[in-house]
């Protein structure tokens, strides 16, 4: 940040954030918090929150909408992203391992998965999951806000489906033929 002009951002930038934010504090905390990554520089950061385009729709929510799709674009393994917030929106699952079991994932693997969305989501110390705002859940299962980041489409559904299949699969005494003990909470 040391070659970047001051003040930064400027009058102007401050001034378009504050418009799109539409009022709501949640906006302008969400930016601050997708700006703060250590593992990106700040003023990129901001300029893909300042390429965001004005909505052209009158939802309330337009705005923030918009924010939450800029931020969900940077997630590249989408696959694993859906399965998480699948089980954890339709199962109630919060604890991260019992998701990586259920996902018959590697321990560590929703983390990293989740790690470029800490601007939305609170992983407590790494063991349960968490959203800073209630409007984020609101926007991941609201087809017409979310669209493509829908959680609800049926193929998260049947994919969901065949990990409680699984799951209901094992007995318990033949925990042991899966490897990684998955499902056995």
């Amino acid at each position: 940040m040391a070659t970047v002009p001051f003040p930064w951002p400027s009058p102007q930038i401050i001034d378009a954030l504050v418009s799109k934010s539409s009022g709501y504090f949640i906006y302008a905390s969400t930016v601050i918090k997708f700006i703060d990554d250590k593992n990106f520089r700040p003023s990129n950061r901001l300029e893909i929150i300042v390429g965001i385009k004005e909505p052209d729709f009158g939802s309330p929510f337009a705005g923030l909408d918009q924010l939450y799709t800029q931020i969900l674009y940077q997630i590249h393994d989408r696959p694993r992203l859906f399965r998480i917030l699948t089980a954890q929106f339709r199962l109630r699952l919060s604890s991260v391992t019992h998701i990586e079991q259920f996902l018959e994932m590697e321990p560590g693997d929703v983390g990293l998965v989740l790690r470029a969305l800490h601007s939305v989501i609170d992983l407590h110390d790494c063991q349960w999951i968490g959203f800073h705002h209630a409007s984020f859940p609101d926007y991941l299962q609201d087809f017409t806000r979310a669209g493509e980041f829908y959680v609800g489409t049926d193929q998260h559904l049947t994919d969901l489906c065949r990990h409680i299949l699984k799951a209901f699969s094992y007995k318990r005494e033949e925990l042991s033929l899966n490897q990684r003990s998955h499902v056995a909470w």
